[in-house]
């Protein structure tokens, strides 16, 4: 009974870990494709002012 209980907690912390990477990831995805799109702005503004 204890067993199954403590593995009961494990498995939902594992999911709960799994979880939070998976959007840890999406986040830094997100921020990276602005980041990306951010500079793109920038070097085409440098080419509008020359």
């Amino acid at each position: 009974m204890g067993d199954r209980l403590l593995s009961g907690i494990i498995y939902k912390q594992m999911a709960n870990i799994i979880e939070s990477q998976r959007l840890a990831a999406k986040v830094d995805r997100l921020y990276s494709n602005i980041w990306q799109l951010s500079t793109r702005l920038r070097h085409f503004r440098a080419i509008a002012r020359s």
